[in-house]
């Protein structure tokens, strides 16, 4: 499997494991993350 310049953030909020995958610079990605989080 070749991801390129893709990046994977992975993280869990409560019971929920959440994947994010996108080609996308790392902080954009937490700040997609945060926001995410925020509005759960």
């Amino acid at each position: 499997l070749d991801l390129g310049d893709m990046k994977i953030l992975t993280w869990k909020i409560r019971n929920v494991d959440l994947s994010l995958t996108a080609s996308l610079e790392k902080d954009e990605l937490l700040k997609i993350a945060e926001s995410i989080r925020e509005n759960i």
